[in-house]
């Protein structure tokens, strides 16, 4: 048998766009903590090359996405600090409840499948079975966490 190919990582279709706006939600950045905020993200599986990045950034910054300035410290180099325009904070509103409705279907599909891939794989042994499905079980329970506290915190802010 052929060896197997390294994973890539899963990028969705908006890829690279929508997740520098996700990261300039959170507040202004730059373009390397934009790239190190994706590899962190993707645990060091990914990171956006300086020639994919700062490319996208004019265009969004073109497309009134967002409004880049550029920032000079004495002794610092200087960097284009990036954040989301009101314009860009809608165009990302629509972009993520469009995408939900296709996202939510395709990751179902894909975790179910892999467990029932790891249930019926002959080369697995019990052992691999559980810590992969308990490693499915933490991975799922960390995002629902997470959005719970979000979530949580919002509706403390605004009364919910």
């Amino acid at each position: 048998m052929g060896k197997l190919l390294p994973a890539s990582p899963f990028v969705p279709p908006l890829r690279l766009s929508l997740l520098v706006l996700a990261i300039l939600a959170d507040g202004e950045a730059h373009g390397y903590s934009i790239m190190k905020s994706i590899e962190d993200l993707t645990n060091g599986s990914w990171r956006p090359t300086p020639g994919s990045l700062y490319p996208l950034l004019i265009s969004l910054e073109n497309e009134g996405l967002i409004e880049c300035k550029v920032v000079s410290k004495p002794g610092m180099r200087r960097k284009r600090v990036c954040r989301l325009t009101s314009y860009g904070m809608k165009y990302f509103l629509s972009i993520v409840e469009k995408g939900l409705n296709n996202l939510i279907p395709i990751l179902s599909k894909v975790i179910k499948s892999y467990y029932k891939i790891v249930k019926e794989c002959p080369n697995l042994s019990d052992v691999e079975r559980k810590e992969k499905i308990d490693s499915l079980i933490r991975a799922i329970n960390k995002i629902l966490v997470d959005i719970c506290s979000e979530l949580g915190d919002f509706k403390l802010k605004y009364n919910l």
